[in-house]
């Protein structure tokens, strides 16, 4: 799974969406608080903040494939 720097649209805060993908769940938060089109992703998967350094396409999601649910926390900042 791959977290992007750009959305669509700017007009929402919040979204929510829950994903299986190779043998885990991943619940994903994403906030924008700023109403952003693009921005700075500030990424936290289980509570740890992910290191975004040299991340200038995006940034691919650990694979855990260990049948738990993670939580991912992404937060658009300008």
């Amino acid at each position: 799974l791959t977290a992007d720097r750009s959305v669509s649209a700017k007009e929402w805060e919040k979204a929510e969406v829950t994903r299986h993908f190779r043998g885990a769940d991943y619940h994903v938060i994403i906030e924008n608080p700023d109403h952003l089109e693009k921005g700075v992703l500030e990424i936290k998967t289980d509570g740890a903040v992910c290191d975004m350094s040299d991340k200038a396409d995006g940034f691919v999601l650990p694979d855990f494939k260990d049948g738990k649910m993670h939580e991912v926390h992404v937060i658009l900042r300008k």
